[in-house]
């Protein structure tokens, strides 16, 4: 073990050890949220917690209807998305779902997107959770509508985005009798939700809803559905609204740029030699947010075998489901690191640290296996158009390409037919050269474009660690043409 690498150890255990010595159960392996509270609260937080975004003042919420006027569940549905100050839903209509459809042209707030096919809205819905920070809201009906929201749900999920799913069902009278469109939405999806709703009163929607929006972002954010039968739509109510309060959550959201110094970019099986090799070579691992998944980890026992691991996460059942912490604290990330950033700051000045040798063989790392790219003729490589968009788009956006430039009559499916059915206007690449006025045409054509932009068929997608390797395994050459 480097010299360097056992202070940075041995700062890292000091700066946990005021947090670990203040409970009650000194030798319990996982800190619980409710136990550090009291330790964390010695500490300022400062804009720890923020208002609700775009959601309007309760107390000034104006409502269309009169408190004493019955009005559907439909629409008590819809106001209570306004309370919570969605702007923007996601919805494909169905028999099951028609009554919210019919509210929601009622709402002077809220205007629906309508996809094509549910599964896109649901997709629609997670991005546009993840560009805003604010809970995506998708509605759709029973039976298909329902089930072809599974893999939009599952992608939720697992990465921690916040959702609000609203699906349409049967009548309660019919429930459970296998009638037309019936599918049992909440057993389905249990697995792959944070939590879930099938409302059976009216009166509880106002609670749901709010409960729903709250679970959906507080925590480890992710997906909440609410499954509502087609009568208790219909259903007559006046509604209680005296469980809204003002509503507040905390923000944990951050972003470190690809270009700065001390990044080293993705860590795992397509991530970079240099970001692997820091884990390979470490003695210490501050695994701060992140689940450690198989496609990080690779295989396990190989997986930081020299390194102790401080694993702080937000949702308990990650620690130690695939790698054992040697200190691990289930908090906010947020609240944890202004903790230790406290007490950092008042101990640095006793300590004598340089990480100078370290940074220089990290660089060394990056200048010997950089990113890079073949050029064959005049096929554009999924790099070099990624190159070009990312100078305009500051690595913010994902990329997929399709299709084999040597046979352009047979490139499936035709993404430009596509964009002129939903007259949208679009052009294809196919050559290098190409590139770069292309990606000019889209900042300079006002609303959506769509740029198809056609890469050889054999390109690789380097480095790689394979499936359940180590990183003595990675791949860093191979053309996907002469060799591999």
């Amino acid at each position: 073990m480097q010299p360097l690498q056992r202070i940075l150890s041995l700062l890292t255990l000091l700066l946990l050890l005021p947090i670990l010595l203040s409970f009650p159960f000194p030798h319990t392996p996982t800190i619980i949220p409710h136990k550090i509270i009291s330790t964390l609260r010695r500490f300022p937080i400062i804009n720890a917690v923020s208002t609700t975004p775009n959601a309007p003042p309760i107390e000034t919420f104006a409502s269309r209807f009169a408190p004493d006027e019955p009005r559907k569940g439909c629409d008590v549905l819809v106001e209570a998305l306004e309370r919570e100050g969605v702007a923007i839903v996601f919805a494909y209509p169905g028999v099951n779902s028609m009554e919210i459809h019919q509210a929601l042209t009622r709402s002077q707030t809220i205007r629906n997107v309508l996809p094509r096919h549910s599964q896109g809205g649901i997709f629609a819905a997670e991005g546009y959770a993840r560009a805003t920070g604010f809970p995506g809201v998708f509605i759709a009906t029973s039976g298909p509508g329902s089930t072809n929201l599974v893999s939009g749900l599952a992608d939720a999920m697992f990465d921690s985005i916040p959702i609000v799913a609203i699906t349409g069902q049967v009548p309660c009278s019919i429930l459970g009798t296998n009638a037309f469109q019936e599918t049992p939405i909440v057993e389905a999806i249990r697995p792959i939700t944070k939590h879930n709703y099938l409302v059976m009163d009216v009166q509880d929607i106002p609670r749901i809803v709010r409960e729903a929006f709250f679970l959906a972002r507080s925590g480890r954010p992710g997906l909440v559905l609410i499954d509502i039968p087609k009568d208790v739509q219909q259903q007559m109510v006046i509604p209680n609204w005296d469980l809204y309060s003002s509503g507040q959550y905390f923000d944990g959201s951050w972003s470190v740029s690809n270009h700065d110094e001390l990044s080293l970019q993705m860590l795992g099986m397509h991530g970079t030699v240099c970001s692997n090799y820091t884990v390979e070579s470490s003695d210490l691992l501050l695994a701060f947010g992140v689940r450690l998944d198989n496609h990080v980890t690779g295989k396990l026992e190989a997986f930081a075998s020299r390194a102790k691991i401080v694993h702080i996460v937000i949702d308990a059942t990650e620690i130690g489901k695939n790698k054992k912490p040697y200190v691990s604290i289930c908090a906010d990330i947020k609240l944890a690191l202004q903790c230790l950033n406290s007490i950092l700051e008042r101990e640095i000045s006793k300590l004598n640290l340089d990480f100078s040798p370290w940074r220089k063989e990290l660089t060394e790392q990056k200048l010997k296996y950089p990113l890079k790219y073949k050029f064959f003729d005049e096929a554009i490589p999924p790099q070099y158009a990624i190159q070009w968009e990312d100078g305009y788009y500051k690595a913010k956006r994902t990329h997929t390409y399709l299709g084999n430039p040597s046979s352009e009559a047979e490139i499936f499916p035709n993404m430009l037919k596509f964009a002129e059915a939903c007259d949208i206007p679009a052009a294809r690449v196919t050559n290098k050269n190409d590139v770069r006025a292309a990606i000019q045409k889209i900042l300079d054509t006002p609303g959506p474009y769509l740029l198809d932009v056609i890469v050889p068929h054999q390109e690789h997608v380097l480095p790689m660690i394979p499936s359940d390797g180590a990183f003595k395994d990675v791949i860093t050459e191979g053309d996907g043409r002469s060799s591999y």
